[in-house]
């Protein structure tokens, strides 16, 4: 009897790890990004888009759940990622295009606004993308490419 009983324990303690060994490797695992209804956005991202872009309709919105951010694609190829609180990370005009000047206006220090209009770079500006200490412009320009300028708008860094 005891012997059964021991037999029956040491056939039901295998059981578990042969029912993993058929289980499929490589499951789902955990979500890092998805997609969201425009509705998801933060107040303030969707009232920069009715503002500067009411004639564009989403053409693809992720969410990335690790920064938190989200990425949004219209319909005209502008692509934004929009902090958790609705602020823009980076935006980028079309494909061979320019960023609007009103939107440029915008999303710059007046400071770099005016040295970009000085130098008759405002109608070139396809990214504005945001650092930790200021802002990089790039231009769809071979000289210069991109214009780094602080916060306060002063110019840091121009790449040729």
């Amino acid at each position: 009897m005891k012997l059964k009983t021991i037999m029956a324990i040491g056939a039901l303690a295998v059981l578990p790890l042969t029912a993993a060994a058929q289980l499929p490797q490589g499951g789902p695992g955990i979500a890092v990004a998805g997609s969201v209804s425009p509705t998801e956005l933060p107040k303030k991202a969707q009232e920069f888009l009715s503002k500067y872009y009411p004639q564009q309709q989403c053409a693809s919105l992720m969410k990335d759940f690790t920064d938190n951010e989200y990425e949004l694609r219209m319909t005209d190829g502008t692509e934004i990622t929009f902090f958790a609180d609705g602020r823009i990370d980076e935006i980028e005009a079309p494909k061979g295009g320019i960023l609007p000047l009103k939107v440029i206006k915008a999303l710059l220090p007046e400071k770099s606004f005016r040295h970009l209009n000085d130098n008759s770079y405002l109608g070139m500006v396809n990214e504005i993308d945001y650092k930790a200490n200021g802002y990089k412009v790039s231009l769809k320009t071979n000289a210069p490419d991109d214009i780094t300028y602080s916060l306060a708008g002063d110019v840091v860094e121009i790449d040729y």
